[in-house]
């Protein structure tokens, strides 16, 4: 099994991808020279439960603060929460999640007991069969396929819900089939993770909340 020290290979091939992708990526020169890469100043406010209809309260309700977007993901994720990024296409919930990846990595490369970051990308999603496990399986992929980690089905699980050292961002799940088997697998994914207090920062178009 690879002990988290060993972690340290694939931390740095995040970042010096994610580097290189921002310099030599099709952005407008305004955005390449901002001095912190992926920092569009954008803010989010928690969005709480509506009161049921017919109830009633003395004072009016809260307005909750609108905070930087990356600060608010570290107080989430601190409370253990599942996050869910919504906005319109374009509104930059994947860039959001590669620079709040970045930062999770900046913190991992100094920090032992910090968690290591997973970007899980829902377009190459399959549904499970006898021989393929879902997200497991893609987690698997992902870090084999592209940062040379390579890792038991076992060991992934290991490391996510009983040593609980990865934290997940998952992109794309406007691009996950909308099959219902592929549905309730990512519904019962999210469950097991929710009852273990695993936290998980999805991406989501505003779109798929009707």
């Amino acid at each position: 099994m690879i002990a988290p020290s060993e972690f340290q290979s694939y931390l740095e091939c995040i970042h010096s991808y994610y580097q290189r992708w921002w310099k030599h990526s099709v952005l407008t020169d305004i955005e390449r020279e901002q001095s912190d890469p992926f920092d569009f100043n954008l803010r989010v406010k928690e969005v709480k439960p509506q009161p049921t209809r017919g109830s009633s309260s003395e004072n009016s309700p809260d307005i909750e603060p609108t905070l930087p977007v990356i600060q608010a993901l570290h107080q989430y994720i601190a409370d253990k929460k599942h996050v869910l990024l919504v906005g319109q296409p374009g509104a930059g919930k994947t860039k959001t999640l590669l620079r709040y990846l970045l930062e999770l990595v900046e913190q991992a490369k100094g920090d032992s007991s910090a968690k290591i970051p997973i970007l899980v990308q829902l377009k190459d999603y399959k549904v499970p069969s006898d021989d393929y496990y879902g997200i497991v399986h893609l987690i698997r992929k992902d870090l084999e396929d592209s940062w040379g980690l390579s890792l038991e089905l076992a060991e992934i699980q290991q490391y996510l819900f009983q040593e609980q050292i990865f934290l997940l961002l998952v992109d794309g799940l406007n691009e996950l089939s909308t099959s219902q088997e592929a549905w309730k697998d990512i519904r019962q994914f999210w469950d097991r993770c929710h009852k273990r207090q695993i936290s998980i920062v999805y991406g989501k178009m505003a779109k798929l909340l009707a």
